[in-house]
């Protein structure tokens, strides 16, 4: 619904800086609980469960693109995973320049060990808040937004082809 008003309204000024304050300080407390319960970062545990998600591996840039964030800061998390012997990095056999990301049994172990954690802070700061149907508005309303700002991402064809339509972002294909 665009409207071309020069300010928000006061509802909409207050869902979307409720939905701002909300998403920052809810992700901050979920990467602390990770940190405290098995030394993982959020962004780092979010990969690895991308991971496994999508199978045991994804190519690198699959990645920052489903989680929405930079190849550099892909290449940063992962190679501290790597270092960690969470993750091992591979070529794509049919394409030199094509980086793959592949969980090790020890990530494996690793991501499911900070899973609790993670479902648990989901649910303790975010959908204890909201009734089933609040729920699914918002998912419908997330969906509609995600749709709307991805349209034009159309997956690309080939063995090693980055994969867009079918994301394994993590919320849609972990257990919970």
């Amino acid at each position: 619904m665009a409207r071309s008003q020069p300010f928000l309204s006061e509802p909409e000024g207050l869902a979307w800086s409720g939905f701002l304050r909300s998403h920052a300080l809810i992700t901050r407390q979920l990467d602390a609980d990770l940190r405290a319960a098995g030394g993982l970062t959020l962004s780092e545990f979010e990969i690895l469960l991308h991971l496994a998600g999508a199978g045991g591996e994804r190519r690198m840039a699959q990645i920052a693109h489903d989680l929405v964030l930079t190849g550099g800061g892909v290449t940063r998390i992962v190679a501290r995973l790597e270092k960690e012997g969470l993750i091992e990095r591979r070529s794509c056999p049919k394409d030199g320049r094509g980086i793959f990301a592949v969980l090790t049994p020890r990530g494996r172990a690793k991501q499911l060990a900070a899973q609790k954690v993670h479902l648990e802070g989901v649910r303790r700061f975010f959908l204890s808040h909201a009734s089933d149907g609040e729920i699914r508005l918002l998912g419908r309303l997330f969906g509609r937004a995600l749709s709307a700002m991805t349209a034009d991402g159309a997956a690309s064809e080939g063995p090693c082809a980055l994969v867009s339509r079918e994301s394994a972002r993590p919320g849609r294909n972990h257990p919970g």
